[in-house]
């Protein structure tokens, strides 16, 4: 996955990251498909910095320039377009299941999960973006998903949690993805995350544990069958996020 892509996603990621670059590096994403026609006087405005700095940005990723930058970006977004047409033509959806089926530390039941996948990637493709909210270990596992899911045209737009219960302001028409193996969100960041619940209706929650109250009538899950927090829970999740891409990938192309 070393792509620009990658590259601006571990942006967003850093726990240090600088705000400027972080701004940059989120509009690049969300502009991914017009990239190659983007005026840079309106991505500066829209990241409220100057063209100097878009290039100082690219030069810190390692390229001449910012125009580099665009013109790598471009080559990315082309070359892994098709990569992820070939991966998926020598996938099977029995084969991804079957996968599932093995990792699962509890019965995988494999009806509810193909329903409630199917709605999930119903409201992504409908909704203007997708939020994707957990630690950052859990977005790490799901960088994979999140580039090719940006490849097939969503804006993912990535929020990394910390000790700090600040969650960002979702935009109407978005769907939501916490991931939290453990459920341990639910105790840390419980009044956060029921505000969030009563705003916005297109919630899912990636777990093995439920969640109570408010959360639990307000947000859908996707039940991850683990019983411990571990290397093989770590692997499911990947492998449920693989299903999930390769599903949206059938329903709705590139």
């Amino acid at each position: 996955m070393n792509t620009v892509i990658t590259m601006l996603l571990m942006i967003i990621l850093g726990s240090f990251q600088d705000e400027t670059d972080s701004e940059i590096a989120k509009q690049l994403i969300k502009n991914a498909h017009r990239i190659s026609t983007l005026p840079m006087a309106e991505l500066s405005d829209a990241c409220q910095c100057s063209p100097s700095t878009l290039h100082k940005f690219a030069r810190r990723l390692g390229f001449d320039d910012f125009t580099r930058l665009r013109t790598q970006m471009v080559t990315t977004m082309k070359v892994r377009r098709g990569q992820l047409i070939h991966r998926h033509a020598l996938t099977s959806e029995e084969t991804l299941l079957k996968r599932l089926k093995l990792l699962s530390d509890e019965s995988f039941d494999e009806t509810a999960f193909i329903r409630i996948v199917r709605q999930f990637n119903e409201h992504i493709h409908a909704d203007q973006e997708l939020y994707i909210l957990a630690a950052g270990y859990p977005q790490a596992i799901a960088l994979n998903y999140i580039e090719d899911m940006i490849i097939m045209g969503k804006n993912v737009i990535v929020c990394p949690i910390g000790y700090r219960p600040q969650l960002p302001v979702i935009r109407e028409r978005a769907a939501v993805a916490i991931i939290t193996l453990t459920g341990k969100l639910f105790d840390y960041f419980r009044e956060p995350l029921e505000k969030l619940a009563q705003e916005n209706t297109d919630i899912f929650v990636f777990s093995a544990r439920s969640p109570a109250g408010l959360l639990a009538e307000k947000t859908a899950v996707i039940h991850v069958p683990v019983t411990g927090d571990d290397e093989n829970a770590n692997v499911l999740l990947a492998e449920m996020l693989r299903y999930i891409k390769y599903m949206y990938f059938q329903a709705y192309g590139v």
